[in-house]
């Protein structure tokens, strides 16, 4: 078994599950070949679903078809709002407004949840993430104008960012 070491000193294996021990206060990630040291509370088990770069970082295109699903799970976040704004306005029945808030606070959450994973495997700027995760409670439009913004910088053919990145100050 191939094992590398990474931040941290813990091992992590490319080709194959790795398991999560839980040793009372802490966690220890081993390969599933390493004997466990103590006595372990728990054993997790969980598959490396990025095994075909065998790097363990996303390709360019796993990118582009994440940072699209994002885009198309934040116009639909928006036309939720949307609908619960026009119930809210119109007076809606509120059975219906009822759902409409349901349905905006869990995607609401969930996309907080998935931009603060993309951006930490370099999917999405972090500007973009923060926009989505502070203002997408109060204002989905927000967030889905970023994501648009943000997919005119991309080039549509290999997923690459242009030549206009957030670190480079004249793009401010």
């Amino acid at each position: 078994m191939n094992t590398t070491n990474s931040s941290g000193g813990l091992q992590q294996s490319q080709t194959g599950p790795t398991t999560l021990i839980c040793h009372c206060a802490r966690w220890r990630r081993s390969s599933p070949s390493d004997p466990p040291a103590g006595p372990a509370t728990g054993v997790l088990t969980v598959t490396n679903s990025f095994q075909a770069t065998g790097s363990g970082k996303l390709t360019e295109a796993q990118k582009l078809r994440a940072f699209k699903s994002l885009e198309y799970m934040s116009i639909v976040h928006s036309l939720v709002y949307l609908g619960l704004l026009a119930i809210w306005i119109f007076d809606g029945p509120a059975a219906l407004r009822a759902a409409f808030g349901w349905a905006h606070g869990i995607l609401w959450i969930v996309m907080t949840l998935l931009v603060i994973i993309a951006a930490r495997m370099a999917v999405v700027s972090f500007r973009l993430a923060v926009l989505v995760a502070v203002i997408g409670g109060l204002g989905p439009f927000a967030g889905t104008a970023g994501f648009l913004w943000e997919g005119r910088r991309r080039n549509p053919v290999n997923g690459e960012i242009s030549a206009e990145t957030d670190s480079d100050p004249k793009s401010r």
